[in-house]
């Protein structure tokens, strides 16, 4: 397998722009998302799904020994963003502590628990009003509108709102249901998708 292999001076390039990049971004966490000089995103009082969902990146960049320079995203320049990345990293670490070592399994023990579960969601959860006019029950297809989009998750549709789509997918072995986030994602009915 051959690569292309990249001048220093493009490797510099795409490397100062990244920075330019994940500075805006701390500084986007540092004035708007924890900008109200709450613990927590938009002030609120504990962590919650959104400091879930915007943690992460930040979480592991500012771990990653030499990947920001202290200049562009210290915590000199970013307080908040970095007290509250490390108040995150205590609340996973006092989870951790507290739930103690997770149970190692195999892929097929995995996949027997799956097929086995009780599903969370009953048959039916379609929001009424949906603009797509999907209904519960019906074969639809799921995938991205992005990158991914010629893999599609073929199901029966078990619930929609303007959040999620759920999709029951599998055979006689059992079947799952496949979750996916209703913005990037497009879910239209089998046979329908030609006419996007």
């Amino acid at each position: 397998m051959t690569g292309k292999s990249w001048a220093p001076e493009d490797l510099a390039r795409g490397r100062s722009q990244a920075l330019v990049e994940v500075r805006e971004a701390l500084r986007f966490v540092e004035e708007s998302l924890l900008g109200g000089g709450g613990a927590w995103v938009a002030g609120a009082e504990a962590p919650s799904l959104a400091d879930l969902e915007a943690v992460w990146p930040f979480h592991w960049l500012l771990g990653l020994p030499g990947a920001l320079p202290g200049d562009v995203a210290g915590a000199e320049g970013f307080p908040r963003v970095w007290a509250w990345v490390g108040r995150w990293q205590e609340v996973v670490s006092r989870a951790k502590r507290a739930n103690g070592r997770p149970e190692s399994i195999t892929g097929d023990e995995a996949a027997e628990r799956i097929l086995k579960a009780e599903y969370a969601e009953p048959l039916g959860m379609v929001e009424e009003g949906d603009p797509s006019g999907l209904r519960a029950g019906e074969e639809v297809l799921v995938y991205p509108t992005d990158t991914g989009r010629l893999n599609k998750d073929r199901g029966r549709l078990v619930a929609l709102d303007g959040r999620e789509i759920v999709v029951e997918v599998g055979g006689e072995g059992g079947t799952v249901r496949v979750h996916a986030p209703r913005h990037g994602f497009r879910v239209v009915k089998v046979g329908e998708e030609a006419k996007l």
